[in-house]
């Protein structure tokens, strides 16, 4: 099967993604059968196609073009089908892989029960008049006792710094930014 020419300016992924744009094409596909139905009437009432034991043997130039012209436009559609489908399949894989990791428990406790987020909490209740710059040092020291662990370390400076800690054999993590977001909202009560 021959590889479908697209017309010049259009780019397939608009058609892909656009409904609009793939129902205008849609539209101008069955207008074009329709024309083309027409025309190979006209032309056969007027003598110009010549068949032989039913089947067309020559047609005349302007049929031809909108013979070819039909078949590019619904090999297009046929190619955009076919891409909707693998685009459609691609994100239902997605989507099951995001929903899997949606549904593991946040945040994560320790032995306890307690949530970093309860941590953090507190934080922001015992230090009301302190920026979230001033807190990070103490959230360590809180990691610290909440994780059981001392090996809690630093990584990264200025916004992009965070913790890394190991709680019970597994590893885990908390970026400044995220604490900022989290320290600010208990702070002011939201």
């Amino acid at each position: 099967m021959a590889k479908p020419n697209k017309p010049e300016g259009i780019p397939i992924r608009s058609l892909v993604n656009d409904d609009r744009n793939y129902d205008r094409l849609v539209g101008e596909i069955i207008h074009m059968q329709t024309r083309y139905r027409e025309l190979v009437q006209d032309n056969d009432r007027n003598g110009l196609n010549r068949y032989s034991k039913g089947l067309l043997v020559s047609e005349c130039e302007t049929q031809i073009r909108a013979r070819e012209a039909l078949q590019q436009a619904i090999s297009i559609r046929d190619a955009i089908k076919q891409e909707r489908k693998i685009l459609q399949v691609m994100g239902e894989g997605l989507s099951g892989k995001n929903q899997e990791k949606a549904r593991r428990p946040r945040p994560k406790k320790n032995e306890a029960g307690d949530t970093l987020d309860e941590i953090i909490r507190n934080l922001a209740r015992t230090h009301r008049d302190e920026h979230p710059g001033e807190v990070w040092p103490h959230l360590k020291t809180a990691i610290e006792d909440w994780s059981d662990s001392s090996d809690v370390r630093e990584i990264g400076d200025g916004d992009s710094r965070s913790y890394r800690y190991k709680q019970s054999d597994k590893l885990g993590g908390i970026t400044y930014a995220w604490f900022r977001k989290k320290f600010r909202r208990y702070k002011t009560g939201i």
